[in-house]
């Protein structure tokens, strides 16, 4: 299964993005996927029998949303570190290692939606205030580091 539909929580945070969100989509496909070279936003998320509980007693898929400048680059990037994850190899990957290993146990996929008119950056920091909004918190693998930026 390459493309599936999101399910009624997993991305419903994203009001104002719907109609912009590329198709969900596993990593193990991603050579033959159309994935932009463009900046954009993009989801990490398990597969959907795993849901992770969020402090406002609501559960989602989505583990990690990170920020691109381009994006078939970076999750290229990550469908590399989840394989050696996966493989338990290369545990020298300190800073990015939880949502590799999230991604390796859970299932690893994936949408984006592409940076119109703003940074990837900022793009990302409304999404993540978006999540927190809904969830009470940033994904679970984004780390206390995106919740300090997000206070300021």
């Amino acid at each position: 299964m390459t493309v599936s539909t999101l399910s009624s929580g997993d991305l419903l945070f994203l009001t104002g993005f719907r109609r912009d969100l590329a198709p969900l989509r596993c990593l193990e496909g991603f050579a033959n996927h159309s994935v932009p070279k463009s900046p954009g936003v993009y989801f990490l998320l398990a597969k959907p029998r795993y849901r992770f509980p969020y402090p406002k007693g609501k559960r989602s898929t989505v583990f990690y949303i990170g920020q691109a400048k381009n994006l078939w680059r970076r999750l290229k990037d990550h469908q590399k570190y989840i394989c050696e994850a996966k493989q338990k190899r290369n545990r020298s990957l300190v800073r990015y290692y939880r949502r590799y290993e999230y991604a390796a146990a859970f299932g690893e996929r994936y949408c984006f939606v592409r940076a119109k008119g703003c940074s990837p950056r900022a793009l990302e920091r409304r999404i993540l205030l978006l999540f927190a909004e809904r969830y009470g918190c940033c994904p679970i693998a984004n780390g206390a580091e995106v919740w300090e930026r997000r206070r300021r």
